[in-house]
């Protein structure tokens, strides 16, 4: 395993850790600590788009130095991948190129790492859309619109059992090995194949 793809497992492996249904929820009823910990998430994945989009850039010219290596190796050695000692023609070399298993590979782990740093960017492009539907509800808010009993409130308490249960709903999360942004065939009940 090359560095790059290292990089990519690694990253993978952060995000699988992650929650990501609960940190784009909103709780309705608790909108100060929401605004409290909306930083602190949008941050967090701002900072794994960031990553995925380096390790994307990095496949992007390691895909590239492939591309050409082979197809120099191609333009100096035609015997080995034509059968004739003839030069092929540059639309023939390109054709060469791409049924190379070396150019399938870096093809593959650039498709992949573009995959990683687009679905991250729509969870940012998510927590964006989050903030104004946190702003929309605290006007709702300061508008009466969820009027009721008033009773002073612990912010304090409320915040670290949000914490708490963010913390308890990632640690769910790795178990059951959610929210995973991997490319995986759903797993088939025996009795749902037959028919």
């Amino acid at each position: 395993m090359n560095n790059l793809q290292k990089s990519l497992k690694e990253l993978q492996s952060e995000i699988e850790n992650k929650d990501i249904e609960t940190d784009l929820s909103i709780d309705s009823d608790a909108l100060d600590v929401e605004w409290l910990e909306h930083a602190k998430v949008y941050v967090e994945y701002s900072n794994l788009a960031s990553q995925a989009k380096q390790i994307r850039d990095r496949a992007k010219d390691n895909l590239e130095v492939v591309r050409s290596q082979t197809a120099n190796e191609i333009r100096t050695n035609p015997q080995e991948y034509t059968g004739s000692d003839k030069k092929p023609a540059e639309t023939a070399i390109t054709d060469l190129v791409l049924l190379q298993e070396e150019y399938q590979e870096a093809r593959k782990l650039f498709n992949e790492t573009s995959y990683l740093y687009d679905s991250l960017m729509n969870i940012v492009t998510s927590l964006d859309a989050r903030k104004y539907a946190l702003q929309d509800l605290v006007k709702l808010h300061l508008n009466n619109y969820f009027a009721g009993p008033v009773e002073p409130r612990d912010l304090t308490g409320e915040y670290k059992r949000k914490q708490a249960e963010r913390k308890s709903h990632k640690k769910e999360a790795r178990q059951k090995g959610r929210n995973s942004l991997s490319r995986k065939k759903p797993k088939r009940n025996k009795d749902e194949g037959e028919d």
